[in-house]
């Protein structure tokens, strides 16, 4: 629950969230949906630290998918937090013809506004990603604290 994220560093981002979800009930899904999105990716770039610009999405798909396969019973929670990054993440490239994502994308979201993008379910998956973001850094947080003790 967002109610347990209580560390410092997060509380600026359950606030969007929390924000992102009332607009969302109010009807405003346009509006939850691009604040989810951008929690959604600023939360993967304080999880998966870009070393630049170039190419950091591939690079957070691929580590993602890397981590998630290899993982241990003990690492399985991160891989499924992130997993649904990946797809989240897809490239495309509307100048050159491509058609614009109808499921939740990153990219689409950012720089494709229109129906095909801003939908209901879309709304909801950005929600759901930038929630589950959030709830697993504060976790890391909160174990990170308890091994230092």
């Amino acid at each position: 629950m967002l109610s347990d994220v209580t560390s410092e560093e997060q509380i600026e981002y359950v606030e969007a969230l929390s924000e992102a979800s009332d607009v969302g009930e109010a009807g405003q899904l346009r509006a939850a949906q691009a604040l989810a999105a951008s929690l959604f990716d600023t939360m993967l770039c304080h999880t998966i630290k870009p070393p630049g610009i170039n190419g950091y999405y591939k690079t957070a798909k691929d580590k993602i998918t890397d981590q998630h396969e290899n993982a241990s019973i003990a690492e399985m929670r991160w891989g499924l937090v992130h997993l649904p990054a990946v797809k989240a993440l897809d490239k495309f490239d509307q100048s050159k013809g491509g058609p614009i994502p109808t499921r939740f994308n990153r990219h689409a979201c950012a720089h494709a506004v229109g129906r095909e993008q801003y939908a209901p379910a879309n709304a909801v998956i950005a929600l759901a990603l930038a929630t589950s973001l959030v709830r697993e850094a504060h976790q890391e947080i909160v174990e990170a604290a308890a091994s230092a003790a």
